[in-house]
């Protein structure tokens, strides 16, 4: 019994992979088929394509033109012409622009030259502090320098700037008493004197001259008299 199954068994297995087998033998057939037809059509196509393009007319070339040298010297006339009409147009407009640049003015007269600059200032040092500034202590003022020039004879500096006369220095008052050049003015007898001494003698003097020839009306010398 055992025997007979195993046998059946087996024959079933047989039969199953027969069937398998069979199968993937037709896929593989059946792909093959389609490779094979879609090949065909491909190859048909190509062949369809090159008969049109072998059905389709030719254009024939177009000639290249070369010149004859004859054409060429014409040529060559024309060119020289426009370079010449070219070159003399160029200088035309460079005369112009010669004569219509701006010619410097020549000032002919005289003028006056404004110019202004910084310097330092210069002070004076005190011998007895022995301190020494620094570039960024020094001080600086500006100056401006006023120059008139083509005016050899003065005449614009006279006019425009004008000359301060000097002023007369006062004449110098000598001492009533001494005769000596006057320290002083006495604010009550208005008489220069040089020392405190010609004072005492202007108003010893003064004095006796209010008491001999003075308004006694005047209250003021009445009072001074008591």
């Amino acid at each position: 019994m055992a025997n007979r199954e195993r046998r059946a068994n087996a024959g079933n297995r047989m039969s199953k992979l027969s069937q398998y087998q069979l199968r993937s033998i037709s896929e593989r057939k059946s792909i093959r088929k389609s490779t094979a037809a879609k090949s065909a059509a491909t190859a048909q196509r190509i062949k369809v394509r090159n008969l049109e393009q072998k059905k389709k007319i030719k254009r024939p070339k177009e000639e290249e033109w070369i010149p004859t040298q004859e054409e060429l010297l014409e040529e060559a006339k024309i060119t020289e012409l426009e370079n010449i009409k070219s070159l003399e147009k160029y200088q035309k407009m460079e005369s112009e622009k010669k004569t219509k640049r701006t010619v410097k003015r020549v000032i002919s007269g005289p003028v006056i030259q404004y110019r202004s600059t910084r310097m330092p200032v210069i002070e004076e040092i005190n011998p007895d502090k022995s301190e020494v500034k620094t570039e960024s202590e020094e001080k600086v003022c500006e100056r401006t320098f006023i120059t008139v020039l083509n005016d050899p004879n003065d005449v614009t500096f006279n006019s425009v700037f004008e000359k301060k006369t000097a002023r007369p220095l006062p004449r110098r008052l000598k001492c009533t008493v001494t005769g000596h050049v006057a320290k002083y003015v006495d604010p009550k007898t208005c008489l220069p004197y040089h020392s405190s001494m010609c004072l005492k003698i202007i108003r010893s003097a003064y004095y006796q001259q209010l008491e001999a020839h003075g308004d006694k009306t005047n209250p003021v010398v009445a009072a001074w008299l008591k």
